[in-house]
């Protein structure tokens, strides 16, 4: 449970209302002086963070700034400065820069505004008196009862207009509209996705209305988003200075990725991520039992990439070591080969707590890299799971500590050494309020950003080994995007839990992660055949597609027939995998996420802000999982024309719909000019995939304005093939068959550009490597010769 805020009273609390006025006129960072209704001294630094971006830190007198200076750095790894101008017009200060609109202040009374004075983009809330016993007002500070009168806690508040829709905050397992909310942003064990408690709390929040703000909050924040008043939000924090951005954009689009942009791009992640992952559950297995799991997959022709080993490839009583548990798997470095020969990438489970007496947990005792109690008495311990389980009393591994990511390399050795390519960075959340670490913070200050320097160091020793590899993580905080994949944890499997599941996927991917699962037929209890295969048609258009529960996890475990109606969805989801493979590569240079809510992608139509349990795959592709046992679904079509792809009918959005789906089939939808590139045959896996990939596009051969010959009812979907021409080292060809007359196609060899019939712009078509990677310009308009 996250700590309570101080007790405020109308005795403590003070609000800055008067500014002397700019210290500097020029420079990266301006500086405002002033004062409260109390007389106590105050500033304001202003500064630009990149394009469309404000910066903001408000410092009473006496406070320190040490751990905003420390978490600035951890995250804003993208900020890009620039030169701020100031000067004093009437009663107000203006700052101008390139690439950010222009800023005012209020002298008296004081308030912030960014865009026209009159209507501003942004704009702090104005005095509101106190409501509930609490001050709503521009910027407040509380101050303690001693006579330091030391500041201790701080709240900004913003102003906000009529039916404003906010979505974000992190992974949240509840609706995508957050107006009317008050969260807290504090990382807990979820337990499931049932509760308010989120694995990845962050401190963003996007707006329809041109704006969104992050809060530099490594501990505890409070946000308020207009549950006490319509009239403002609010955001406090125990801490005496605060710092905040605005991000200023045309579309929530932009926001989005401004946000990603400056708290970091997401790196790249290996082709193969796209496939499949397959795994043994969280049972105890043999390594027979393993291998039989894993053999089983290709016998039966299902396609999977990936393979992982949970909780139990570690010794009992040593977990968080990275040990072996040879009682069970005698000889891993064989079991492992053997899974290799397969074509599996390999993944093993890993955690941030070490078990007290375990080998490992006196290595990192003697080398001082555990969190500290606050009595001094040495490391914290505690028993995680509850006092009724004495073997899981233990320790917190400290990701401060300078030394923490040698050490990691070292235990983690051998098992990367032997072909292990990714670990699952499970828990993080329950670091303890209590304690203390290297860098002599207490634990609470850094509670939340002690998630990402725990991601970031795994990442670190898994890249370290293999440049390709990858982590997957539980836990989060503002950055996490970059290290790159995450997970939601320990869903029941009912169809209750798949829809928060997906509703956290919405407000995750609103909070600038990219790469986002979820554990098919959710990981608790036993799910009925049907909700099985519910949870698997979500699953296998995620953004990466993965198969875990405790027990059962398989996709045959279920029945033939379910068998079979998933097998050919996950062999869609092969032919799908250059298209997948092109969201990755956007997501490393734009941030946009490759789960999106539909305002992502329609902004402009009112009803892509509602609580739609649906999402995007791309720009291209609708999905809509099925949440009810009888099959009836409600969802929302967005403006265009879509081809439904297992009736092959072609529909007109926007427009709401109702209907019910048999269990084999769910709203799966392919919008109207965006190419799809497909594989047209489907191997094991990645590597056997063929070389030919098929593009389609639905009712015209590509993004813009053309005319297709032949009759309005013979439009349907037009297929063109592309072939991977190996006598061209960067080349590639594409011929169109379609409903034009016969001898009408266009050819193109890049990169010298031979055409035959015309293309007005580079198709922006990129082959990299040995791997496929498109990126399809939607400014692409292919003319075909008369």
């Amino acid at each position: 449970m996250y700590p309570k805020l101080p007790e405020h009273n109308a005795a403590q609390w003070d609000e800055l209302s008067l500014l002397f006025g700019l210290d500097n006129t020029v420079g990266d960072v301006l500086t405002v002086s002033g004062m409260t209704r109390r007389h106590r001294r105050i500033s304001l630094r202003i500064q630009k963070w990149g394009e469309g971006i404000v910066g903001f830190r408000l410092i009473p007198y006496g406070a320190d700034t040490q751990l905003l200076d420390w978490s600035h750095r951890q995250v804003c790894v993208g900020e890009e400065t620039g030169l701020l101008t100031g000067k004093i017009v009437g009663h107000r200060i203006r700052v101008t820069g390139e690439g950010i609109p222009a800023i005012w202040l209020s002298m008296n009374p004081f308030l912030i505004g960014i865009g026209d004075t009159d209507t501003p983009i942004w704009s702090t809330s104005r005095p509101l008196g106190t409501i509930h016993e609490e001050p709503i007002g521009p910027l407040t500070a509380w101050y303690d009862d001693n006579p330091s009168q030391q500041p201790i806690a701080a709240r900004l508040a913003v102003r906000l207009t009529a039916d404003i829709h906010f979505s974000g905050m992190g992974e949240r397992f509840f609706s995508t509209q957050l107006t009317g909310r008050t969260l807290q942003s504090w990382n807990e064990d979820a337990d499931g996705v049932r509760t308010k408690a989120a694995y990845k709390t962050i401190p963003f929040v996007v707006s329809d209305r041109g704006w969104g703000l992050w809060f530099n909050s490594p501990g505890l924040s409070s946000w308020d988003l207009g549950d006490s008043t319509p009239l403002a939000m609010t955001v406090t924090t125990p801490t005496a200075a605060i710092e905040w951005c605005v991000i200023i954009g045309s579309t929530p689009k932009d926001i989005v990725e401004r946000y990603v942009t400056l708290t970091g791009l997401p790196d790249s992640i290996p082709s193969w991520a796209a496939g499949i992952w397959l795994s043994t559950g969280s049972i105890p297995r043999t390594q027979d039992e393993i291998v039989a799991l894993a053999s089983e997959a290709r016998s039966r022709g299902f396609p999977a990439d990936v393979f992982f080993l949970d909780a139990h490839w570690q010794k009992a009583g040593s977990w968080g070591g990275a040990q072996w548990n040879t009682a069970s798997i005698p000889r891993p470095q064989e079991l492992l080969r053997t899974l290799r020969g397969m074509e599996y990438h390999l993944g093993v489970w890993g955690q941030p707590y070490i078990e007290e007496g375990a080998e490992a947990y006196v290595k990192a005792e003697n080398e001082g890299l555990l969190l500290q109690a606050e009595d001094g008495s040495g490391p914290w311990r505690k028993n995680l799971w509850g006092d009724a389980d004495p073997i899981t009393r233990v320790g917190v591994l400290d990701f401060t500590h300078p030394q923490i990511r040698d050490w990691c390399a070292r235990q983690y050795q051998e098992v990367l050494g032997d072909g292990v390519e990714i670990i699952k960075v499970d828990f993080g959340e329950e670091v303890p309020a209590d304690a203390y670490t290297a860098n002599h913070q207490r634990s609470s200050e850094l509670h939340n950003i002690y998630a990402l320097e725990y991601a970031r160091t795994l990442y670190e020793t898994v890249t370290r080994a293999h440049p390709e590899g990858m982590v997957l993580i539980r836990s989060g905080y503002s950055g996490v995007q970059r290290f790159p994949a995450v997970w939601p944890g320990d869903p029941h499997p009912t169809l209750d839990d798949l829809r928060l599941t997906v509703q956290g996927g919405l407000n995750a991917a609103a909070s600038g992660i990219a790469y986002w699962t979820m554990d098919a037929g959710g990981y608790k209890e036993e799910p009925n055949t049907a909700d099985f295969v519910r949870w698997a048609q979500a699953a296998l258009f995620a953004p990466l597609a993965r198969f875990h529960r405790y027990s059962r996890s398989m996709p045959w475990d279920y029945g033939e027939e379910a068998f079979a109606q998933i097998r050919e969805l996950a062999e869609l989801r092969y032919r799908l995998t250059p298209y997948i493979r092109a969201l990755y590569h956007d997501s490393q240079i734009t941030g946009c996420p490759v789960l999106r809510p539909l305002w992502i992608e329609f902004p402009e139509d009112p009803q892509s802000w509602m609580d739609w349990v649906e999402f995007m795959l791309g720009d291209a592709i609708l999905v809509v999982p099925v949440t009810t046992s009888t099959g009836q679904v409600s969802f929302h079509l967005p403006p265009g024309r879509w081809l439904d792809w297992f009736s092959q009918d072609i529909v007109q959005g926007p427009r709401d719909i109702q209907r019910i789906e048999p269990l084999g089939t769910f709203p799966l939808f392919v919008r109207q000019g965006r190419f799809i590139p497909m594989f047209r045959e489907v191997g094991r896996f990645s590597t056997e995939l063929s070389r030919s990939v098929e593009l389609l596009s639905v009712g015209s051969p590509a993004v813009g304005t053309r005319t297709v010959h032949g009759r309005p009812e013979e439009e349907r979907t037009i297929r063109g093939q592309v072939e991977v021409m190996h006598e061209f080292s960067r080349g590639w060809m594409v011929q169109w068959e379609g409903r034009w007359p016969e001898s009408r196609f266009v050819r193109v060899k890049y990169p010298d550009e031979e055409i035959r019939g015309r293309c007005e712009r580079d198709p922006g078509v990129m082959v990299t490597g040995e791997d496929l990677v498109w990126q399809v310009s939607q400014a692409t308009t292919w003319i075909l010769p008369d």
